[in-house]
């Protein structure tokens, strides 16, 4: 490629972002993949903590979907769309869906 090469975008997606094992896996890899390779969105479908802020890289964008408890069928049809919109070269899921 010649010029500015364009960062791949990758989606995390997660049924919350707040302390927990769960989310230091996500954290690590967002934290050590280049920034000027990579761009990374965190897609919480509930609600995300001050734990956010153990991300150090810069342009990272947060969405919190706020989804309510028990199940969200709406919800899935938001989620999608985001993805879509976003394009992402690679979108993890990491969330419990029971």
């Amino acid at each position: 490629m010649s010029g500015q090469q364009r960062r791949r975008r990758i989606v995390h997606v997660v049924d919350s972002f707040a302390v927990g094992g769960l989310e230091n896996v996500i954290v690590q890899p967002i934290n050590r993949l280049l920034a000027e390779r990579f761009e990374h969105v965190v897609l919480s479908l509930t609600i995300m903590s001050d734990f956010k802020q153990c991300i150090t890289q810069p342009d990272v964008r947060f969405i919190e979907l706020h989804k309510p408890a028990g199940h969200a069928a709406a919800l899935f049809r938001t989620s999608t769309n985001c993805c879509e919109n976003f394009n992402p070269m690679w979108c993890t899921v990491a969330t419990w869906l029971g």
